[in-house]
């Protein structure tokens, strides 16, 4: 038997995108939540039943570089190639084209990653520096002018550390009001137990401890000091 036609009507349209290479992926408490640089799938943890999300059902772009589901509020950023943003709640799109559209930044304008502070404020790794953001009511906050590109943003405790291509910075937000000046950021070094020049990619906070990836070397912190690590099974 053959169909030459389909179930949709004339003038609708239906997506057929790649779901075979993985972007990112982040989860919420009943779903995991996997990107192509097109399209968000999300998998139904308990009945494995999978829904899908483009710009042809209601995403604003394409070019997907990252997922990152906020716990807090319960809704997923979408972080584009070209520093779109899209917060999906509730089953509406809410686009944030405040870092794209922006002409005062004249630098590579590339949103890397965000981190979720707390309920109201999460903070926005790019190219460019820092930037806080309120996750309640969508506006902007300080930015901060790195002078470096920041790759990721961890806390521990009232401390906040941003992965760098110099290095960890990081401030106490409890002793410091300005955060937005940079130069109140202290860099850890041999005194901590790291280089005296590092590339950070990546740095997290996994079971109360600061994991940094720094080339190709894993170094775990340990009542302020890091050495390096090798993960174990148990560790995950």
């Amino acid at each position: 038997f053959a169909a030459a036609q389909g179930s949709l009507a004339l003038g609708q349209w239906q997506d057929h995108l790649p779901y075979q290479q993985g972007i990112s992926v982040t989860q919420s408490n009943e779903k995991i939540i996997y990107s192509t640089g097109l399209s968000v799938f999300s998998i139904d943890k308990a009945e494995g039943s999978v829904t899908f999300l483009s710009k042809v059902n209601g995403l604003s772009d394409i070019g997907i570089e990252k997922v990152r589901y906020d716990s807090f509020n319960d809704q997923l950023f979408i972080i584009y190639d070209n520093s779109n943003i899209d917060i999906v709640k509730d089953d509406q799109v809410i686009n944030i084209a405040n870092i794209a559209a922006t002409t005062s930044i004249t630098s590579n304008k590339k949103v890397n990653d965000i981190f979720f502070f707390n309920s109201e404020t999460s903070y926005f790794a790019a190219d460019f520096g820092i930037i806080s953001f309120n996750n309640q009511d969508f506006n902007f906050g300080s930015t901060i002018l790195t002078g470096v590109p920041i790759n990721q943003i961890t806390q521990k405790g009232s401390i906040v550390y941003a992965a760098s291509q110099e290095g960890i910075y990081y401030i106490d937000v409890q002793l410091e009001n300005n955060i937005a000046d940079f130069s109140k950021w202290k860099l850890l070094g041999p005194e901590e137990g790291l280089p005296s020049l590092y590339n950070a990619q990546s740095v997290v906070n996994h079971k109360g401890s600061i994991y940094i990836g720094a080339e190709s070397s894993l170094y775990k912190e340990n009542n302020g000091l890091f050495s390096w690590s090798e993960l174990h099974a148990e560790d995950d």
